[in-house]
């Protein structure tokens, strides 16, 4: 009895491997932009957890330093780059949009030119036994699917994989046991919020990014307490 004919089987393994294969020759002609466009995700989504850390500077060292009053010059210069980090993440965002969609649109055109291909090598028996419909959903519905997954779900999968992975090892700088305590309790949220059978894999990021945030802003609140004379203390 053979076992390569289930999907989960050797075939399967087999069959997945071509297909990746496949997917990462379509994109080898653009790699230098599909690498621009990984830096500015990790880039944008790190400045959104080094303003967690600023908070911190500026309560701990800057408000209440544990010697004397109000450091006014360092707290302008941590606010004004506090203010500064929305400003550079958008720009960011727009980069990686512009290039997102730039990449996206060429390799649809690579899909489509060889689908076409393909098709104008076909027999006339293939066209004379298929629905002409049927040929122009392929052409159209099924490669536009495709183009929504290149273009928006693999970016904000990178990003939110990038975002929890920022959002740990800035909470682990800020406190270890309370870090272990909100990495803990982030499937529960995954379990209570998200259809199990309907379940993937951007929406698994997207739901552990959203609960890490939730715990992030928890955590950063529970750091920022204050003795009567003012002074900060920490966890």
């Amino acid at each position: 009895m053979s076992t390569a004919t289930t999907g989960d089987g050797p075939a399967g393994a087999a069959g997945s491997g071509r297909l990746w294969r496949r997917i990462v020759a379509l994109f080898r002609p653009y790699r230098a932009r599909v690498g621009l466009i990984v830096a500015v995700i990790v880039v944008s989504s790190g400045l959104s957890v080094v303003g967690a850390l600023l908070i911190k500077e500026v309560f701990d060292k800057a408000l209440f330093p544990p010697h004397g009053g109000p450091n006014l010059p360092l707290l302008f210069e941590l606010v004004g780059v506090l203010v500064a980090i929305p400003i550079i993440t958008g720009v960011l965002n727009i980069v990686q949009t512009y290039y997102t969609n730039w990449v996206g649109n060429r390799v649809m055109r690579d899909l489509r030119d060889r689908l076409f291909g393909h098709l104008e090598r076909m027999s006339l028996a293939f066209f004379t036994g298929t629905r002409t419909g049927e040929v122009q959903s392929r052409l159209a519905n099924d490669v536009g699917g495709v183009q929504t997954t290149i273009t928006e779900t693999a970016s904000s999968v990178v990003s939110n994989v990038v975002v929890v992975a920022s959002a740990i090892v800035a909470m682990l700088v800020l406190s270890p046991t309370l870090t272990l305590l909100s990495v803990a309790i982030v499937p529960v949220f995954v379990l209570l919020s998200a259809d199990r059978r309907k379940f993937s894999l951007g929406q698994a990021a997207s739901e552990s990014s959203w609960a890490l945030s939730r715990a992030s802003h928890s955590f950063i609140l529970s750091r920022v307490k204050f003795h009567a004379n003012g002074s900060a203390i920490s966890l």
